[in-house]
């Protein structure tokens, strides 16, 4: 097998802070053929020193201060490898990334085409926080789909890999776009294409109080801004193969702008929804979905509860009821909970579980949970993940549509 060389490119500016450990990460790469390309986009602290001390490791070039993407540029012009990675000074890989990644391609058969993978989010001192999971209420078949894994937000732009010929296609990063220029790009490399994704953590995804998003109020409003450019630039074709209707198409991206804090998309989403009829198979698409739920307990009930009261499980009690499945009630570790989502909520018990469909929708400790409902002889459960995968794309009841992606109906 053939070991293509990759481009590992780091563009900084002012990031002496964490920028040692962004390159020694790159140096500890598992996969021997790497070249890194650091790009100084006119840094005023000690960047650069910290840059010349690696010597011929790493391909150091410096530049008037000009934004991201002309650093960005800068390093894809001069690399010489086959296969494009980005890495923002802040962040770090693990060592298997690379190595990962083009295996990964290897067994896809499909050498060209768009990669990513999860991450884990980390701290200013290092310490992990939660793991992004890009696969979590999604299939991979769908996640693998054109656009669809970026509309959803869930592509962390330094597991991406992309093959040099996508630059040859698509061109090179917009200038023009100070803080979303990563977004952009993948989303011309990524529309009509098949990607690879890589089901484990490739990065370390660092949040701290001097990144873009945090210091710079004008990030979110040119993220909504691109994100409405991406839903208007869409075809029909491309929404159908995606969503499987418009309908399901807008609902959708209204619910997740919703919770995004994206409330022009969302008002716009919700613009288009009430505009459109249900599709016509709805009913017999929500009963199919109603069905899959029940065989993981064989049919043995059609209750349905949901371990978790928080926010998850608020979420998911909404989408399962604008889908018209009941859900009989909440059940939750913490006492006192009461009524949720205007439904009872219980501390569990042997009674209540056993001859149920338990849905577990807390993010963590789910292997606890599971023990705890073994202990209460409960036979059937299902988590928050598969629900999802299993009633994303069924159409929600038209006189119910407001419930889930917020705003009501004009």
């Amino acid at each position: 097998m053939a070991s293509p060389l990759v481009s590992i490119i780091i563009p900084v500016y002012n990031g002496a802070n964490y920028l040692r450990d962004a390159i020694d990460s790159a140096l500890a790469q598992t996969y021997s053929e790497c070249e890194i390309i650091v790009v100084n986009d006119g840094s005023t602290d000690n960047t650069e020193e910290i840059c010349l001390s690696y010597g011929k490791k790493i391909r150091y070039y410096a530049k008037q201060n000009g934004g991201v993407a002309t650093a960005v540029n800068i390093g894809v012009e001069h690399m010489q490898g086959e296969y494009f990675s980005w890495l923002s000074h802040d962040d770090v890989y693990y060592p298997h990334k690379v190595e990962y990644s083009i295996n990964a391609l290897y067994r896809d058969g499909d050498m060209t085409a768009p990669l990513f993978g999860d991450a884990d989010l980390i701290d200013m001192h290092n310490q992990q926080l939660i793991r992004l999971r890009a696969n979590e209420g999604h299939t991979n078949a769908k996640l693998t789909t054109g656009v669809y894994s970026l509309l959803y937000g869930v592509v962390n732009g330094n597991t991406v890999m992309l093959h040099r010929s996508v630059f040859e296609q698509c061109g090179l990063f917009d200038p023009l776009l100070r803080t979303t220029q990563d977004y952009d790009m993948w989303f011309r490399a990524f529309r009509n294409r098949r990607l690879v994704y890589v089901n484990q953590p490739l990065v370390k995804y660092r949040i701290h109080a001097n990144q873009t998003g945090v210091i710079d109020p004008a990030h979110n409003m040119a993220r909504e801004e691109l994100h409405l450019g991406f839903y208007q630039a869409l075809s029909e074709v491309e929404i159908i193969s995606l969503f499987g209707s418009r309908y399901n198409f807008h609902y959708e991206m209204a619910r997740c702008d919703s919770l995004a804090g994206f409330s022009n998309c969302a008002d716009w989403n919700r613009e288009q929804l009430f505009a459109l009829v249900e599709p016509a198979n709805g009913a017999k698409l929500r009963e199919s979905a109603k069905v899959a739920l029940l065989q993981w307990c064989s049919n043995r009930s059609d209750r349905i509860i949901l371990f978790g009261a928080g926010k998850r499980g608020k979420a998911l009690c909404r989408e399962l009821t604008v889908r018209g499945i009941e859900v009989e009630c909440f059940i939750d570790n913490n006492p006192g909970q009461g009524v949720v989502e205007n439904l009872p909520c219980f501390l569990p018990e042997a009674t209540m579980v056993q001859n149920a469909m338990i849905i577990i929708t807390p993010e963590n400790g789910t292997e606890q949970i599971w023990s705890q409902l073994l202990s209460l002889g409960c036979e059937y459960w299902i988590d928050y993940a598969e629900v999802m995968k299993i009633i994303r794309f069924v159409p929600a009841i038209r006189a119910l549509v407001c419930d889930c992606c917020g705003g009501q109906k004009k």
